[in-house]
C-alpha cells in the first residue's frame, strides 16, 4: 500500500522487534533483505518512528521520503539554493560598477574634482556602469596649474592622478663667466647646464678659448644667463726613453716604462684612447717614444 505521504525506513535487527513496532505506529511495506530491515511509515509519525526505535536501540536510517510535503520541502530547498546563486551571481556582476571610494592625489583639488565626477553622473557609494574616464580628464586638465590628468577605475575605487604644472623661472639667473678651455685640446664633446655650446667635434681649441658663452637664444634674440657645464676633449701626451740593449734592456720593459713616465702627467680620471709607439736608432742606442691620446675635461685645471 501507498501514502501520499509517506518515509522508509531501514534497520539492522530482527523483524519481531519492528513489528512489535507496529502496535504504536502504523507501518506498511516491511521486507527483510539479509539483516536489513524495511518499511514505510506516514510521514506525520516519522518522529514518533525514530523515538521508539531509538528507545529500541536500533541501528537504523531514513532512506527516503516521498508524498507532496517531502516534494515541496525538496522543492522550497532547491528554490532557496537556486534564489541564493542567482542573487550572488548578480552581485557579483553587479559589485564592479560600484564607486566606493575617490582617491584624488593631490587634496588641493579633490572638492572641484569631485564636482567634476558629479556632473559626469559618478558618486560615492553609488552605480556607475558608465564612466567616461577621457571626459573626466579632459574637464580636470581645464583647471589652472594642471599639466596632467589620469582617472583610472581599480575594482570599486576611481583614481585621479594629477600632476601640477612646474613653475617657470621668473627670470634667466645672471652672472657667471664662460666656460674657458684651460689646455690646448681637440674638442670631442660637452654637457651642458646653462648657456649654449659654441665649438663642434673636431674644433682644435687652446687655453683661454670660450666653451660655453652665457647666453641662450630666446625668440631669435640672445638672452644673458650663466655658463656651466662639463667640456672634454683630446689631449696628447709625450714621453721618450734611451733604449740601450747592451744593457741587457728589452724593448717592451723600456716601452713600459716611457708609457709610465706619459701617464704620470694625466689626470686619473682622464679616459685613455691611443698609446703609439716610436724606435729611433740614434747614438749606438735606441730612443723609445710614446704619444698617448686621452680625453679629458677642458673646463677644469
Amino acid at each position: 500500500m501507498r501514502l501520499f505521504d509517506r518515509t522508509q525506513f531501514e534497520c539492522k535487527g530482527s523483524i519481531s522487534g519492528i513489528l512489535a513496532l507496529s502496535r504504536h505506529i502504523k507501518i506498511y511495506d516491511v521486507s527483510k533483505h539479509g539483516d536489513t530491515v524495511s518499511f514505510w511509515c506516514h510521514l506525520k509519525d516519522e518522529q514518533k518512528c525514530i523515538a521508539i526505535l531509538t528507545d529500541m536501540c536500533y541501528n537504523f536510517a531514513v532512506k527516503c521520503r516521498r508524498g507532496f510535503l517531502p516534494f515541496l520541502h525538496k522543492s522550497v530547498s532547491r528554490l532557496g539554493i537556486i534564489f541564493g546563486i542567482l542573487v550572488s551571481a548578480v552581485v557579483v556582476s553587479v559589485y564592479p560598477y560600484f564607486v566606493l571610494d575617490v582617491k584624488v592625489s593631490d587634496g588641493n583639488y579633490e572638492k572641484a574634482v569631485l564636482e567634476v565626477l558629479e556632473s559626469e553622473g559618478v558618486k560615492k557609494n553609488s552605480f556607475a556602469f558608465n564612466i567616461d574616464t577621457k571626459s573626466i580628464e579632459k574637464k580636470i586638465l581645464a583647471f589652472d596649474g594642471i599639466s596632467f590628468v589620469k582617472a583610472v577605475k581599480c575594482g570599486t575605487c576611481l583614481n585621479i592622478q594629477i600632476e601640477k604644472e612646474l613653475d617657470p623661472p621668473e627670470i634667466f639667473p645672471v652672472g657667471a663667466e664662460s666656460v674657458l678651455s684651460q689646455k690646448r685640446a681637440v674638442f670631442t664633446r660637452a654637457i651642458v647646464y646653462s648657456g649654449t655650446c659654441i665649438r663642434k667635434y673636431g674644433d682644435i681649441v687652446n687655453a683661454g678659448d670660450v666653451l660655453i658663452e652665457g647666453s641662450v637664444s630666446v625668440k631669435e634674440e640672445k638672452v644673458e644667463t650663466s655658463a656651466s657645464g662639463m667640456v672634454f676633449g683630446k689631449v696628447f701626451y709625450e714621453s721618450e726613453l734611451f733604449y740601450n740593449y747592451i744593457d741587457n734592456v728589452r724593448l717592451d720593459d723600456c716601452k713600459k716604462t716611457v708609457k709610465a713616465l706619459a701617464l704620470s702627467k694625466i689626470k686619473s680620471e682622464a679616459e685613455i684612447l691611443t698609446a703609439d709607439y716610436e724606435v729611433v736608432e740614434k747614438d749606438g742606442g735606441y730612443y723609445v717614444k710614446v704619444l698617448i691620446t686621452a680625453e679629458e675635461r677642458l673646463d677644469v685645471v
